[in-house]
This record gives structure tokens, sequence and C-alpha cells, in this order.
């Protein structure tokens, strides 16, 4: 990964909170159980005002309810959200494409999250019918 140096002076009060809560996060819980720690970076998001970390092979972890989670994007439709933002997608209908459910259960899988698994498996069922 490139060496990028963020331009704080562009950061607004809001962003230097989302920042100082990342780190605190980070000293707390740690990165998430799935991401990479080579090359992590601290990244700024201007036009979604969105403070993450990053790292070589571009994972991306926000901060939710003090700790650290890791940043999806589905390869079919493009959606993107924490974990628990894309299950719930999948439950609300958002989510419908069979590719991306079945990225979804890869990585409930890949967590030992197996109730979420059932379930996403029932939605691709219901999706191929």
């Amino acid at each position: 990964m490139e060496n990028m140096l963020m331009n704080i002076s562009k950061m607004d009060n809001d962003a230097v909170e989302k920042a100082i809560k990342c780190f605190m996060a980070l000293g707390k819980s740690g990165l998430p159980e799935d991401f990479w720690d080579e090359d992590v970076q601290l990244a700024y998001n201007e036009s979604s005002g969105y403070v993450f970390f990053t790292n070589s092979a571009y994972q991306v972890a926000i901060e939710r309810d003090g700790k650290l989670v890791s940043w999806y994007f589905t390869p079919y439709e493009g959606h993107e959200g924490t974990l628990n933002d894309l299950i719930n997608m999948v439950a609300d209908g958002i989510i419908t494409e069979v590719e991306d459910i079945e990225y979804i259960i890869g990585i409930c899988e890949m967590l030992n999250r197996d109730e979420d698994s059932v379930f996403l498996k029932a939605c691709a069922e219901d999706e191929v019918k």
C-alpha cells in the first residue's frame, strides 16, 4: 500500500471525535478478527465523513459501540456495511441477489456465526425459488 499521509487540517470536529473513538476502540479491543494487521492506517473520507482504519489489503474497520468492526462490500450489487448491517439488509429484502447472500454466509461461517448462516441460507433458498 502506498504510504499516504492524511491531511488532518481537512477534518472537522466530528471527524476528529471519530478518529479518537477509533483509536480508543483499537486500544480497548484491537482490530476485528478477520482484519489483517499489515500496514494499518487511519483514513478519512471527506465525502462521507467516515473515519476508519484500512490496510494493505484495502480492508476497512470502523468504530461501532466502542469496538472496531469490519466493513464489507458485497460482490454483486455493491451493498456495504458491517456484517450486522448486511444481515439486516437481507432480512429487510434490500439484499436479494443470491451471490451477495452467499458472500455474507461465507463471512458468517468464517466468524462462526452459525445462527446467522442458517437464517441467510434459508433466505438464499427463497430467492432461488
